[in-house]
């Protein structure tokens, strides 16, 4: 398999820093849950900083035997579909040079066309930004499932049980995207804890839009 050249290395590790969630090992588990990348969810590296926890990824996923699409195209494709704004953009612009360089098949422009009558969140809010008012919010797993019983009255075990907190909160919202019912979520769990500034802010913007 060709190397990455040096340039465009460069350019995924500044697009990591920038635009993902590197402050630990931890925070990258949630996106390994998705089953593009699940074959690797136990075997996640890690680094003492930021820039060496992007640069063990890099070279982690680029280098793992694979059926198209290459492992670090596939999560910079994930990780661009929680994304918003020029991080949402550039994360997908770097997924398709990766993509070109190995002669991987271009995917057409990932925007989802939406039929009329489906709930969208404004762009001004990420799946990202979700994840961390309701990690704010829901501290432990029996806040956040007292919640759905009463806001959403879903059984949050069926949904997304058997994760830990972060697995569990990243389940929850991909259940509840595809149920078109992801705006209610936000504003739900914004009523049964109002006090939480984090979920407050996403709420708010989302009512505003």
């Amino acid at each position: 398999m060709k190397g990455l050249p040096g340039n465009l290395y460069r350019e995924i590790r500044t697009g990591l820093m920038d635009c993902g969630p590197f402050n630990s090992q931890s925070d990258l588990q949630p996106y390994f849950n998705d089953e593009r990348l699940f074959a690797w969810r136990n075997n996640i590296p890690n680094g003492p900083n930021k820039q060496a926890l992007a640069d063990a990824l890099i070279t982690f996923l680029y280098n793992k035997p694979f059926d198209q699409p290459n492992p670090l195209v596939r999560f910079l494709r994930i990780l661009s579909e929680w994304a918003q704004g020029g991080c949402q953009q550039e994360l997908s612009r770097l997924a398709d040079a990766v993509a070109a360089h190995l002669g991987e098949e271009q995917q057409p422009d990932s925007t989802p066309v939406v039929p009329a009558g489906t709930e969208t969140t404004p762009a001004a809010v990420s799946k990202k930004d979700i994840f961390d008012a309701l990690l704010s919010a829901y501290p432990n797993q029996g806040d956040l499932k007292i919640m759905v019983a009463f806001e959403l009255e879903e059984n949050l075990n069926e949904i997304a049980g058997g994760g830990n907190l972060q697995d569990t909160i990243f389940e929850l919202i991909k259940w509840a995207e595809a149920k078109g019912r992801l705006n209610e979520l936000v504003q739900k769990a914004h009523n049964h804890n109002a006090g939480n500034p984090k979920l407050a802010a996403v709420a708010q913007k989302i009512q505003s839009a």
